[in-house]
């Protein structure tokens, strides 16, 4: 399965259990990307173990994001999964910004591993809508098992915040942002995925 998303890089806390603060200005993003850049850009990623591994032919339909310095960048599918965030600029906040942008250009599910990030995304208004054991046949070659073997959460933009109030949301302390569990459980991504595009918006 592909394990579409992780903010935190570069030395920043965007994803992290320290997170929390301020936003830094908005990242400047191409305006045009070609999928081999972003292909480049996604390799230098250091946490390559929390992300999907891709050939440029395989995002020739997204919509890329690409900040001008090609540090920062998601993808959005044209089912509007929102995949491969990175952050390698050590600019913290960077990857919220990327995210916030991801749901301007039609993001609304996306998937990760549960380690500490279904409560970060929480705050951008998604809400967990399944889960799939760890699979180490699945899990890619550079994950670090130091993490353990968390479940693949897949999640759904339920709610519609607007950016302040994502704002406020990201500038409380990282401990008070909060994910409800679901107990829904699948057994492939394909199906956890079907049903988490069902529930946007519910």
């Amino acid at each position: 399965f592909p394990v579409t998303i992780y903010i935190g890089d570069g030395g920043d806390n965007d994803g992290g259990k320290d997170g929390g603060g301020n936003l830094p200005p908005p990242e400047k993003w191409r305006e045009h990307v070609d999928p081999a850049d972003f292909v480049r850009a996604l390799g230098e990623s250091k946490r390559s173990g929390f992300l999907s591994s891709h050939k440029p032919e395989d995002l020739a339909n997204h919509r890329l994001i690409l900040s001008e310095d090609g540090k920062v960048g998601c993808a959005v599918s044209p089912e509007g999964d929102i995949g491969s965030l990175f952050n390698n600029s050590g600019r913290r906040g960077a990857g919220w910004h990327a995210l916030l942008e991801a749901i301007h250009r039609g993001g609304v599910t996306l998937d990760c591993y549960d380690v500490y990030l279904p409560s970060l995304y929480a705050q951008f208004g998604f809400t967990e809508t399944g889960r799939l054991y760890f699979d180490r046949n699945q899990a890619g070659p550079n994950w670090n098992y130091q993490l353990g073997e968390p479940d693949l959460v897949f999640m759904a933009r339920t709610r519609k915040l607007t950016d302040d109030e994502i704002k406020r949301n990201l500038s409380g302390p990282s401990e008070h942002w909060k994910s409800e569990q679901t107990d829904k459980r699948f057994t492939n991504w394909d199906e956890a995925k079907a049903h988490s595009r069902r529930t946007v918006g519910h």
